[in-house]
């Protein structure tokens, strides 16, 4: 082995480690935003508001805005803390491209057909298959008490611009220089992951998956955001949500048709898009395999994002019993 030979293979050694050790932290820091966001502070927060304010304990109105605020205040800067000692290893590969109006729109409709195509087949699954239901509805949010403009406030603004944030923004800032193509995987699996439920689980992964391959051509997060409160607000988060409550006939008639629209026209733009990337195939080369963690498996075989996994598809399956 020559001596350049040498090199290029103790470098690439040694990238595979650091690229090892920044998913390892990155899983850590999502294992904590999951448990002490999803799990300890909803419990805590109210008990302790309870405890000092015991007129509001009746309040059903707190419930999902305490939710967020455990999540948003409280576990997501501990976990800026977690991967701030990560240094920046973004990828420089793929050219920053900005998104005119109608492209974004088409992203938006194949975004909602992402969605509405996987519900649709867990629903059959559901149906068929398993004979349970483990998934959240637009009827579930309706019925669930809490007004509908706390959901349309956190359900399709904060939580969409807080998520793209957590699984776009620092993934790619922190990993995406070890390959794009694994940092679309990872943070998509982990995005769909945190819903904790069935249904929803799969269709974030392919909306994480996707939303990823955007982060990634822009190199900007605020389309991302876009698309995500855009696809939120047609859901029973936002104006399908106060459409069903309102069960007026006709606007029910008028939305279902918007969105027969929306998921044709997300067909057709899923088509052409899928065509010109077959035509475009070389325009966006690969990373040099020199430069780029090649230890795939190490992204996903690390106890963070192990120990994150486990924890949501353990819940995801408490949830059908």
């Amino acid at each position: 082995m020559t001596d350049y030979e040498n090199v290029i293979e103790n470098d690439g050694e040694e990238i595979n480690r650091k690229g090892r050790r920044a998913y390892n932290i990155l899983g850590i820091g999502c294992v904590e935003f999951l448990v002490l966001g999803m799990f300890v502070m909803p419990i805590l927060l109210p008990n302790i508001l309870i405890a000092l304010f015991p007129g509001i304990a009746d309040s059903f109105i707190l419930g999902v805005p305490l939710t967020y605020a455990g999540m948003y205040l409280v576990a997501f800067p501990i976990m800026l803390l977690i991967v701030k000692r990560l240094p920046d290893h973004k990828s420089e590969v793929c050219p920053k491209k900005k998104l005119g109006v109608l492209t974004i729109l088409a992203y938006y409709a194949f975004s909602y057909f992402i969605m509405t195509g996987i519900i649709t087949v867990v629903s059959l699954i559901e149906t068929h298959i398993i004979g349970n239901s483990g998934t959240t509805t637009a009827y579930d949010i309706v019925n669930s008490g809490t007004p509908q403009w706390v959901f349309l406030i956190a359900g399709c603004i904060i939580a969409p611009i807080m998520e793209e944030i957590i699984f776009r923004l620092i993934p790619y800032n922190k990993v995406s220089g070890y390959g794009t193509g694994l940092y679309i995987v990872w943070t998509g699996i982990l995005f769909g992951l945190l819903h904790l439920n069935f249904g929803q689980a799969l269709y974030a992964m392919g909306l994480g998956f996707f939303f990823a391959k955007v982060m990634r051509d822009t190199g900007n997060v605020k389309y991302t955001m876009l698309l995500h409160v855009m696809l939120n607000l047609s859901a029973g988060t936002g104006i399908g949500g106060y459409i069903i409550a309102s069960e007026n006939e006709m606007a029910m008639t008028i939305y279902t048709v918007y969105l027969n629209i929306l998921m044709l026209i997300g067909l057709v733009a899923g088509i052409v898009m899928f065509v010109k990337s077959r035509k475009n195939k070389s325009t966006v080369q690969a990373e040099n395999p020199d430069k780029v963690m090649t230890d795939k498996k190490r992204a996903f075989l690390n106890p963070g994002t192990l120990i994150y996994c486990v924890i949501c598809i353990g819940f995801i399956i408490y949830m059908f019993f």
